[in-house]
């Protein structure tokens, strides 16, 4: 049994589980070559790539901007696993097997008796019937607001990660300066958050 985080982003953030895979080596170097071919002539480009691995009941799709590649697998788990570009890479090209077992925590992975590790190896649970949303003309708070939606994952492949750190980022040193000020006023750091709090909710 695992442990799951809900989210109304659709996915799970699946904890204390192992995923194992066993899926064909020549598979993974089609779909290596292909993401290569179509978008990631750039090194900068290529380091920044996730790539997602979905499997349900004996099959895989692997997928990447552009590209999605269906195979069979054996595996313990329905789902999706993301793996950044330049592990998977790795997997692609150097696993020395024809068909290849893969050993899957959240922030690490194993095969050919080596493990690597990365923050972006993640776990996810099965869709459910809910999707990301965020209004069109968004507002700072509701962009903040996806950290307690969604995980980080979720947020990266639609990419917004990047503007919502830079949000959390000013929105940390705005709280501290209004802070600075209120304090002599005998306003804390956690009334400031608890009306920050109320007025997210709507966007809850």
């Amino acid at each position: 049994m695992y442990n799951t985080h809900n989210s109304r982003g659709g996915e799970k953030y699946v904890d204390e589980q192992t995923v194992f895979f066993t899926i064909n080596k020549k598979t993974l170097s089609q779909a290596f070559k292909e993401i290569n071919k179509l978008i990631l002539r750039k090194k900068s480009e290529r380091a920044k790539n996730v790539i997602e691995i979905e499997s349900d009941n004996g099959s895989a799709e692997i997928k990447s901007i552009g590209i999605v590649l269906t195979t069979d697998c054996d595996t313990n788990f329905n789902g999706k696993i993301m793996i950044p570009y330049p592990i998977f890479q790795i997997i692609a090209e150097f696993s020395k097997q024809e068909v290849v077992y893969l050993e899957i925590k959240n922030g690490e992975i194993s095969f050919d008796n080596k493990r690597y590790k990365a923050d972006k190896i993640i776990i996810l649970d099965s869709i459910t019937d809910d999707e990301f949303y965020l209004s069109m003309n968004y507002t700072p708070l509701e962009l903040i607001s996806l950290r307690k939606k969604f995980n980080e994952a979720s947020i990266e492949r639609r990419n917004f990660l990047q503007k919502l750190e830079e949000e959390e980022e000013l929105f940390e040193k705005t709280k501290e300066d209004a802070y600075k000020i209120l304090k002599r006023y005998e306003v804390l750091r956690d009334d400031i958050n608890a009306i920050i709090e109320k007025r997210m909710k709507k966007y809850l």
